[in-house]
């Protein structure tokens, strides 16, 4: 009605909203109704408690947190530079990285020399698929502060992710000096000699390769690596060497596959050690016994042993 004040209907909303779902059991028009308080009061406690009592009882979670950030987005300076990190953190880990960036956005916008807002934009866009906002917004952060091991880090994977390896070269001799601890700086030096392959600098690759495995002798990617070396320095033995004790130190299934599967092919096309072939082509069925190259290339090996038996 014209002769209600916007304060009288704000309250109106609230009361209908409270009749409707203690009353009525009709929580959607409840809901309704608590919205269109808040749509004029966005800071009212009592509809927002009651819409986010509404949305707990029936699941609805994304919708609580969108309750919650526009009432965030109500607030003071104070109140929203400590609740955004908050919203930001809840949306990611409901896996929406688009909403969490914009939380780190908001966050940016009133306080633009925030590297944890920026290093906070980047991760979330990382999460969502946009690897080019997070590596400009990495490169943001480290603007304001250059040293932050995090930001390095992730801006390195970043460029290592989109094949861009001269670019993580950069960022990691950056990295290195910073990291003392062992095992962390001797996968540094395995991933720049990774880099340093991919650019075709192999003897620094090597050097690099050999640095890791001094700091920590287990490292399975780095004796992977300098495996790619020895055989891109026509090293046949010491590259298939090298690949099964990466299958062998490997933590993970499928890179133990690939470094004994590799290794068999090595020891087969290149040295015509068939019976090293064969060891490594069991090792792969042990860890995947339907692998389907490996159960042929163990078959094509047998008949050309003439091992029918085993065949």
């Amino acid at each position: 009605a014209p002769d209600v004040s916007p304060t009288e209907r704000v309250e109106l909303h609230v009361e209908l909203g409270g009749v409707l779902a203690d009353q009525l059991a009709r929580t959607g028009d409840a809901i309704r109704a608590y919205r269109a308080a808040l749509a004029d009061e966005p800071e009212h406690i009592e509809a927002f408690k009651a819409l986010a009592e509404l949305y707990r009882a029936t699941g609805q979670t994304e919708a609580l947190l969108d309750a919650d950030e526009a009432q965030v987005d109500a607030t003071d300076r104070a109140t929203r530079l400590a609740r955004y990190p908050e919203l930001a953190e809840a949306w990611r880990s409901r896996g929406r990285g688009d909403r969490a960036a914009a939380c780190w956005r908001k966050l940016v916008a009133i306080d633009p020399q925030s590297a944890i807002a920026l290093r906070g934009v980047a991760g979330a866009l990382a999460a969502a698929g946009d690897l080019d906002g997070a590596l400009a917004a990495y490169r943001q952060a480290l603007a304001i502060e250059p040293d932050h091991a995090g930001a390095l880090d992730e801006l390195a994977r970043g460029y290592e992710r989109s094949g861009e390896a001269a670019a993580a070269l950069g960022v990691l001799e950056r990295l290195v000096d910073r990291v003392q601890e062992r095992a962390p700086r001797a996968e540094l030096f395995r991933r720049l000699g990774a880099a340093h392959f991919d650019v075709d600098d192999v003897p620094t690759a090597r050097a690099d390769f050999l640095q890791a495995l001094e700091l920590d002798p287990e490292n399975a990617a780095a004796h992977e690596g300098l495996a790619r070396v020895h055989l891109k320095q026509d090293k046949i033995a010491s590259g298939g060497d090298e690949l099964v004790r990466a299958g062998e130190l490997a933590a993970d299934q499928a890179d133990k596959v690939r470094c004994f599967t590799d290794a068999a092919w090595v020891f087969r096309h290149r040295l015509r050690d068939q019976e090293r072939a064969r060891q490594c082509l069991l090792l792969v069925l042990e860890l995947e016994p339907e692998h389907a190259d490996a159960k042929l290339a163990l078959a094509q090996l047998l008949q050309d042993t003439q091992q029918w038996e085993s065949l």
